[in-house]
């Protein structure tokens, strides 16, 4: 979809917006998706019994896009002292600074979601009266 192949076999880029671009790759990304199902779970297995736990645990291993990354100490705790000062106090103090905002920002974003919800379930309930007072 993002490329044009001419009759003479010349394969030429297409001009497309960056919504469309990103509509395509989206696609794409949705038929790879469900190519790798096809892959894990081939059609022999379609009506068949679940796969047991564990198995289907190592299969959730190998994708490695699902994986749930670890947490941040032990993330901290594995990089090269090398490199890294792990146990400054300088970077500690950072660190903690991080998580106090990052916290505030995440109550911020819960306070504006519920406003936001609360403000459209209450437009549409008005809409919804409206039409039932237009409609008798």
């Amino acid at each position: 979809e993002l490329f044009h192949i001419t009759p003479e076999g010349v394969l030429r880029p297409l001009l497309v917006t960056s919504e469309q671009r990103r509509r395509i790759l989206i696609r794409a990304r949705h038929r790879l998706r469900e190519k790798r199902q096809e892959d894990y779970f081939p059609h022999w297995r379609a009506g068949r019994v679940a796969l047991p736990a564990h198995t289907e645990r190592n299969i959730r291993l190998w994708d490695y896009s699902g994986k749930d990354p670890l947490p941040e100490e032990l993330q901290i705790m594995s990089r090269s002292t090398l490199y890294h000062v792990i146990h400054d106090e300088k970077f500690l103090l950072k660190r903690r600074m991080n998580k106090v905002r990052n916290a505030r920002r995440k109550e911020v974003r819960e306070e504006y979601r519920a406003k936001y919800v609360a403000d459209k379930e209450r437009r549409l309930t008005s809409k919804r009266e409206a039409s039932e007072r237009i409609a008798q």
